[in-house]
């Protein structure tokens, strides 16, 4: 005779049986470094950056058309 096989159940994992609470976020704090308080265009090396740029493009169309 051939024996019969009985249907499982499908796997599942029990409820947890306390609910999971979230994390505590702080509050926002005031920026610790100088460099999270301003943004880039504030700053001091941004223009240079695009002074430097500017002359650079300056001299190389002066060069350019200058003959």
């Amino acid at each position: 005779m051939a024996q019969q096989v009985q249907p499982t159940a499908p796997l599942v994992a029990p409820a947890a049986a306390t609910p999971v609470q979230p994390v505590a976020t702080p509050a926002a704090s005031p920026p610790t470094s100088p460099l999270e308080g301003k943004p880039f265009y504030k700053r001091w090396w941004f223009w240079l950056i695009v002074a430097v740029v500017i002359i650079a493009v300056g001299y190389g169309m002066y060069s350019l058309f200058s003959g």
